[in-house]
């Protein structure tokens, strides 16, 4: 049985780790019953009604530095508001570098930075994107819900605090809030991305996150899962990373895996991938962990896709995903 859900449009969720691999790739692993029960993700919904229609069919270098000296390779409803956690800080060595990696400034040979955010104007929660964000971020919103069905995609759990961008995940009432920000890259609009590019993000969680996830992705344009889809880094908050480059034309096939890197999400990373007409190389804190030669041809946009890992958790798991910077670059003319 397959279940559609949400937005972009197709997608798939919930990679099981059938190979057992432990830091290592696996390719063609094939997604379970559970996963296509859960996996038809995010529809924009100006798109949703067409899509119901449509049935799924089916490098190792980067120069990635994580200093300033080098560029990373480095409808309508009221929501319900967010528990106070929400404003906890940073954890930090200084509120002005969370992390203690500076965002890159300088763009790497063969790229050029074209998106940036070091997250340095506060934001309270509930008034996200605001003026001061809003010209550079979207946001899944609500009614949308996420892969599993769970999850409902909001605003009121978003802030920007202390040099991160903060994404509060936690149950408030009845609803299990989740979140999904998207980056406006310059000169296009919202949902507009590019052929090729580099993406990299700073970030940490709090510990005790489990059953939520992280399933930041490069998704095509067209809404077309066939069209690719790319992963990184993708798995439950209290788990370790793992990275997927999916078949095109059959998707919901990984043609490359990464799994169990043993990289947890409660200290601080850099997860970045580059994806050229050769092929998607994966790269954690500068260190290349995988290469794939699948490579989608088609425009992709980036979505820091966060939310339930297969269902809901239990009412009292909550906690905040920290962002502490994006960097997106395009290819050199």
């Amino acid at each position: 049985m397959v279940m559609l859900k949400k937005r972009p449009a197709f997608g798939s969720r919930v990679h099981v780790n059938d190979s057992r691999a432990i830091g290592g790739a696996t390719r063609g692993t094939p997604r379970t019953g559970r996963e296509h029960m859960i996996g038809w993700r995010h529809m924009r919904r100006s798109r949703i009604a067409s899509l119901f229609a449509i049935l799924a069919i089916g490098a190792f270098s980067l120069p990635l530095l994580a200093s300033t000296t080098a560029a990373v390779a480095a409808s309508p409803r009221t929501s319900p508001q967010p528990s106070t956690s929400q404003s906890s800080p940073c954890s930090s060595p200084t509120s002005a570098d969370p992390s203690g990696t500076p965002m890159p400034t300088t763009s790497p040979t063969g790229w050029n930075l074209v998106f940036s955010d070091d997250f340095t104007t506060n934001v309270a929660a509930g008034s996200w994107p605001g003026s001061a964000y809003s010209a550079k971020w979207t946001s899944y919103t609500p009614p949308e819900t996420d892969t599993s069905g769970a999850g409902s995609y909001e605003t009121t759990n978003v802030s920007v605090s202390n040099g991160c961008l903060i994404l509060h995940l936690g149950t408030v009432g009845n609803t299990v809030q989740v979140a999904g920000p998207v980056p406006i890259l310059p000169g296009k609009g919202a949902w507009v991305g590019q052929i090729y590019g580099m993406y990299s993000v700073c970030f940490r969680a709090d510990a005790g996150l489990t059953g939520f996830k992280t399933a930041w992705l490069l998704w095509p344009d067209s809404n077309i899962w066939a069209d690719g889809e790319i992963d990184f880094p993708e798995a439950d908050l209290g788990g370790t990373m793992n990275a997927y480059d999916h078949e095109i034309g059959n998707p919901s096939v990984n043609a490359f895996a990464v799994q169990n890197t043993d990289a947890t999400y409660t200290s601080w990373h850099v997860a970045t991938i580059k994806w050229t007409a050769a092929g998607v190389t994966f790269i954690l804190d500068g260190k290349v962990i995988g290469t794939s030669a699948m490579s989608p041809s088609v425009p992709m946009h980036w979505v820091l896709q966060t939310e339930t890992d297969g269902g809901a958790p239990a009412a009292s798991v909550a906690g905040n995903v920290y962002i502490d910077w994006v960097a997106i670059y395009a290819p050199a003319s």
